[in-house]
């Protein structure tokens, strides 16, 4: 049959329908206005030729009319469906039962308005589809929705942005391909909203999904899920295109994305456009990249939002806020281009626990704040960049939370750094500004009962560069309970403090053979008493400049280890506010051997403790030193005792009360200067 016009409004029949004509385009023409053809549970097949919808010649195939039936009949449309001028068209089995609707390209000449297909047990698509620019003949805007589980027989593009009146696009059921990892689906519904209730590639994945990848496209999206689980086995597409910069507001709301290939999930910049609704959502890749880009991100209640990508880099360019405490995990995995960026975290004060591993990198582009709950904290492991000034912030009105940077977690960039924790504990365990330097350092520098929180640094620097720090750097207040250098290194060029509460030994230099420096610059120990806890020779200098050096606190060593202590402050003055070996003795004691820095020393030992033990000496000043200012009561050591300043009278005061010089059988010297009492 060459073909077939079906001129009429209604056809029904009690069996099934089969119409067959040639094949081409325009062989099966519907001329009569609206017409309908139904049956009770029995299949209507076009077979062979193209389907035209004449003007106004709106077409709906119901196979369950009045569900008479306990299953609707399959539709199957083997040609294309066109229109005139804007029809409509509806193809379902009806709402009970089982149902399977065949169609392939739909909207040549983009003249169908409207598309509504149901199929209950699937809707298998085999050509391209696409709507009209205009409202069609009900008065109601372009729009394709499809009821029910959808398969892709072919790759398919549906277009519903046609430069007139763009029409949404709503899938209610899961997408599937035919052949898993084959078919593609290419959605552009321009400013209109793209809907997918259900899991893409549940059951066999696709071989790509890209919906409203142009900047024009301005209307929203929904999608619900990509993918099973978290094995390679449960991919839902090989690769996923989901926004742009146009799109108004992304929404996934689903709890599982498991996808095959590189991911994007764009939007428009602004606040809270990328909103993530599903609960604990987990977003796994397989060694591929995925990158949420433009907009702000949201977590709703309870999506505390989990990215594996094992081994790609993953990428969160706007900020993160949360709804009520969610957490936050990023892990990049160890292999691959395993790095991990992102903007601000927490602007809202909702998000409770950050967890960020990049094997390969970390870059923060951001500040970070946590919420105010119990048990807060942030933790880093990879080597970061500061993308920025950076502050992390995890002190709450009433809770406050920890920050971790691993061993892993270098931390480079020329940045300020400032960390606030309360009375949450910070360690920083990996090396700062082992290759580029920090512009500045502020830990936890707000005094305050509320700001005791304990602080470990394992190294400032590494000698290359020079400095792990140019700016200033202040760690530590008159609260902070500890302060531990359990490295080696602490090599700074600007004013450097390091501060913890007086009166109990709060700072803690655990490594051996510690450099702590700066470049010509201050350096204060603050408040806290230093003890020295491993055997070897810890140097404390602010170079050969004018840098001076102010200790309040005693120093002490720790039994059975064989601790030396050299000071150096160049032309700058060192100041010892505390005794050294008061109660703990160290080996050797040696300050300023060279340079003309004044020195005030607050005693050596006690009266029942030597300062040095093991016949260790203690040699203070040199002959260029100006003045020598021994303002204590006790000086007594194991080994011989000198004391040096510059020739002339009187550049040795000795101002303490009742001063003892003694040693177990060795010399005390008073070198070149004359002495005064």
């Amino acid at each position: 049959t060459s073909n077939m016009t079906f001129g009429g409004t209604y056809f029904r029949t009690s069996g099934d329908l089969t119409v067959t004509t040639a094949s081409g385009a325009g062989k099966i023409d519907f001329t009569g206005a609206a017409p309908v053809i139904t049956t009770g549970g029995n299949a209507v097949s076009f077979v062979g030729g193209s389907v035209l919808l004449a003007d106004g010649a709106d077409l709906t195939i119901n196979t369950n009319i009045s569900n008479s039936a306990s299953n609707g009949g399959n539709i199957s449309i083997a040609g294309a469906i066109a229109g005139t001028s804007d029809e409509d068209l509806t193809l379902t089995t009806g709402t009970a039962g089982t149902g399977t609707v065949s169609v392939h390209a739909i909207g040549a000449g983009d003249e169908i308005s409207t598309i509504s297909i149901r199929g209950n047990t699937k809707i298998e698509l085999d050509g391209d589809i696409k709507t009209s620019e205009a409202a069609g003949t009900g008065g109601n805007a372009p729009s394709l929705t499809f009821t029910g589980p959808v398969e892709l027989i072919s790759n398919i593009a549906i277009t519903t942005d046609t430069g007139g009146v763009d029409g949404i696009v709503s899938f209610s059921g899961a997408v599937d391909a035919e052949v898993a990892g084959t078919e593609t689906l290419t959605i552009d519904s321009g400013t209109a909203a793209t809907t997918i209730s259900g899991a893409v590639g549940a059951t066999n994945e696709l071989g790509g999904l890209t919906i409203n990848s142009d900047n024009a496209d301005t209307g929203a999206i929904t999608l619900t899920g990509i993918g099973t689980g978290t094995a390679a086995s449960g991919t839902g597409a090989a690769a996923v295109t989901v926004g742009s910069t146009g799109t108004t507001t992304l929404t996934l709301a689903g709890a599982t994305y498991n996808i095959d290939g590189n991911a994007a999930f764009e939007s428009v910049s602004g606040a809270n456009k990328i909103l993530i609704t599903g609960t604990n959502p987990v977003f796994t890749l397989h060694d591929d990249t995925i990158d949420f880009l433009s907009g702000g991100m949201n977590l709703a209640d309870g999506a505390n939002l989990t990215v594996n990508s094992q081994g790609g880099a993953i990428q969160i360019v706007g900020a993160v806020t949360g709804t009520s405490a969610e957490n936050i995990t990023l892990n990049s995995g160890a292999t691959g281009t395993a790095t991990v960026a992102v903007g601000t975290i927490g602007a809202s004060n909702q998000i409770h626990a950050i967890d960020i591993t990049g094997t390969d990198g970390v870059t923060l582009n951001g500040n970070i704040t946590t919420d105010d709950t119990a048990s807060a904290s942030v933790s880093i492991a990879g080597p970061v960049t500061l993308g920025g000034d950076i502050t992390i912030d995890t002190q709450g009105a009433n809770n406050d939370g920890t920050i971790t940077f691993a061993s892993s977690a270098t931390i480079n960039g020329a940045q300020t750094l400032t960390l606030d924790s309360g009375t949450g504990a910070i360690a920083l365990q990996g090396k700062i500004g082992d290759s580029a330097a920090l512009a500045g350092l502020v830990i936890n520098t707000s005094d305050g009962a509320a700001n005791a929180g304990t602080i470990e640094i394992f190294d400032i620097g590494d000698d290359t560069p020079a400095t792990g720090v140019t700016g200033t750097v202040s760690i530590g207040n008159t609260h902070t309970a500890s302060l531990t250098l359990d490295g080696t290194n602490y090599d700074t060029t600007g004013v450097t403090v390091y501060e913890a509460a007086a009166g109990s030994n709060s700072i803690l230099i655990t490594g051996a053979d510690v450099s702590i420096t700066t470049a010509n610059n201050n350096l204060t120990f603050d408040g806290g008493n230093i003890v020295l806890s491993t055997a070897g020779t810890t140097t404390i200098s602010t170079g050969t400049g004018g840098g001076a050096l102010q200790i309040d606190g005693t120093i002490d060593g720790t039994a059975s280890q064989a601790e030396n202590l050299t000071i150096t402050t160049g032309s700058g003055s060192a100041t010892i506010g505390g005794t050294i070996g008061g109660t703990t003795p160290l080996t050797t004691i040696s300050i300023n051997a060279s340079g003309s820095g004044a020195i005030d020393l607050a005693g050596i030992g006690d009266s029942d403790t030597v300062g040095t033990t093991g016949g260790g000496t203690a040699t203070v000043g040199h002959t260029s030193t100006t003045t020598l200012t021994l303002s204590g009561s006790f000086y007594s050591t194991d080994g011989a005792q000198s004391y040096t300043a510059v020739t002339g009278g009187g550049n040795i005061d000795i101002t303490g009360s009742s001063a003892a010089f003694t040693t177990t059988g060795d010399n005390v010297a008073f070198n070149t200067s004359g002495v005064d009492l």
